[in-house]
């Protein structure tokens, strides 16, 4: 949707949001626990690369060049990740984990805490379901975060007037739509009112033109 991400470039989640970012040509920021020369973990290599060749990425660390990991580094490094974020969206976490220590920074700093629910007999889902359970916003989709962070709206891509002058009425309006937050062919068709079949043309037609993409359940402006 054209928002930046920050993450620490650890194993996982945070390699994932990098990466996704990089291939919609978004801005994403890596917050370091070495210094910026340092590219740690080895398995994340490859996308350290990535964004290191990238106009759109950002390479930060507090931590002067050559400084490697210790047990240290890492968690203090979390209240930058959490500091420059609008808010905080937490995907698994054990039950003592890093990824918490990141939260109590973010509650320190005044910021929105998200939190991903999940399996209660999963190891990964103890520290997430624990936030929930204790006042965090649960999140199943990204207009959960959407709603408490109405600013991010600001920042999404926008489409403007004069590159779809040539659309009809109905086109403009799904378009417009959608520029809120990905939605699906039901939920388009209830809000603007419309057959499922001809909500079903419209889309293929403006996937046609270029102008949205399809997630599996969800489009969203391309």
């Amino acid at each position: 949707m054209g928002i930046p991400i920050a993450s620490g470039l650890a194993l996982g989640i945070d390699r994932i949001s990098h990466d996704a970012a990089l291939d919609r040509d978004n801005y994403t920021v890596a917050v370091l626990g070495t210094g910026i020369d340092i590219e740690y973990p080895a398995s994340n290599r490859k996308t350290y690369q990535r964004m290191h060749n990238s106009e759109k990425s950002l390479i930060v660390s507090e931590y002067p060049l050559g400084t490697r990991a210790n047990r240290y580094t890492f968690p203090w490094r979390n209240r930058i990740i959490s500091g420059i974020g609008k808010g905080l969206v937490v995907i698994e976490a054990k039950k003592q984990s890093g990824t918490l220590i990141t939260a109590n920074f973010a509650l320190d700093q005044g910021k929105e805490v998200f939190a991903v629910p999940g399996n209660i007999n999963s190891l990964y889902s103890i520290g997430t379901n624990e936030l929930i359970r204790d006042g965090a916003k649960m999140v199943l989709d990204i207009e959960d975060i959407l709603v408490e962070l109405p600013e991010l709206k600001e920042i999404l891509k926008e489409v403007k007037e004069e590159d779809i002058s040539h659309l009809n009425r109905d086109q403009k309006r799904v378009l417009k739509s959608l520029q809120e937050y990905p939605k699906s062919v039901d939920e388009l068709a209830f809000e603007l009112d419309f057959e499922i079949s001809k909500m079903m043309m419209i889309l293929t037609e403006l996937e046609i033109f270029g102008y949205i993409k399809d997630m599996g359940m969800k489009f969203t402006i391309h």
